[in-house]
């Protein structure tokens, strides 16, 4: 369906939102390529990798900034960079899963420019993920934003912590599918350390931008799993999620503005490292996760 639909020649339409771009930055993208690529796994449809191949090859790259400098709409019209800093590592995650899968020497080569100047663009506070990414025009502006506006300040603060997770989960995709070991690093070990902090925790509650929207309890025990965490910490993070959004009468997330999407989010899951997600049953009765 993806492959033949709401393509218009450089990018897909993935939204119809007024005053929004139509391609969704660059996480529209990312997530139309995790989905044709896992589309490919199964069909083995060449035209997946061409069509892939067209549309990062459409997407201009910084090399002295290491980053994707535009947006490209469906049209081709090059608009302004994503600098929120997740959208960026997802893009670059979608790369890194195609570029498994087939060669091109130039895209290989904005990924290793991307990948080896990755770390001096996350930036963080007081341990959470700074949401924009860390190139100083983009990254000075909003410092100077949130030192003049408390009401910004406050609300960044809420999102960078719902995005802490979908930042770590884009990490350990590009681990994964790329030479990079930054899910082990030790730049990030205060930021994975966080997420057992008690005023992090607190943080997630009411918050828009966390478990209604970010399925962070999945994100959270994905990346434990992936790190060697017992795995009564990696059923902890899950029943987290599950007890904040989960409808047993539905039989999904209900407990959210956008059902559709939360619930598509559950793939997510599938990350879990293998040897933990086999041991893992979800009794439909209580709603929760066990270990068999």
């Amino acid at each position: 369906y993806i492959l033949n639909n709401h393509y218009k020649g450089f990018t897909y339409e993935c939204r119809n939102k007024k005053n929004k771009d139509l391609c969704n930055g660059l996480i529209g993208t990312a997530w139309i390529s995790e989905g044709l690529l896992s589309s490919y796994e199964v069909t083995k449809n060449k035209e997946i990798l061409k069509r892939l191949l067209t549309i990062y090859n459409f997407h201009p790259f910084d090399y002295n900034k290491a980053v994707w400098p535009n947006r490209v709409e469906p049209n081709g019209d090059l608009l302004t960079i994503d600098r929120t800093l997740n959208h960026q590592i997802w893009f670059a995650s979608g790369l890194a899963m195609l570029l498994q899968k087939t060669e091109d020497v130039d895209l290989q080569r904005k990924l290793d420019v991307f990948l080896n100047k990755l770390p001096k663009l996350i930036k963080f506070t007081n341990g959470l993920i700074y949401h924009t990414i860390g190139i100083s025009k983009e990254y000075f502006k909003t410092r100077l934003k949130r030192f003049l506006k408390r009401s910004y300040r406050n609300e960044m603060k809420m999102k960078e912590a719902g995005y802490q997770n979908f930042n770590f989960l884009g990490l350990l995709i590009l681990d994964k599918y790329s030479n990079s070991t930054f899910l082990n690093s030790a730049f990030l070990k205060k930021a994975i350390t966080k997420l057992e902090n008690p005023e992090y925790k607190k943080l997630l509650s009411d918050n828009n931008y966390a478990y209604p929207y970010n399925p962070v309890g999945i994100e959270s025990s994905v990346v434990y799993s992936n790190l060697g965490f017992n795995i009564q910490k990696v059923i902890e993070k899950l029943n987290n999620q599950f007890e904040v959004t989960w409808s047993k009468e539905c039989f999904g997330f209900s407990k959210t503005n956008d059902e559709n999407t939360l619930n598509a989010r559950l793939y997510e899951i599938l990350y879990l490292d293998k040897n933990y997600r086999n041991k893992l049953f979800f009794d439909t009765e209580k709603g929760k996760w066990i270990y068999k």
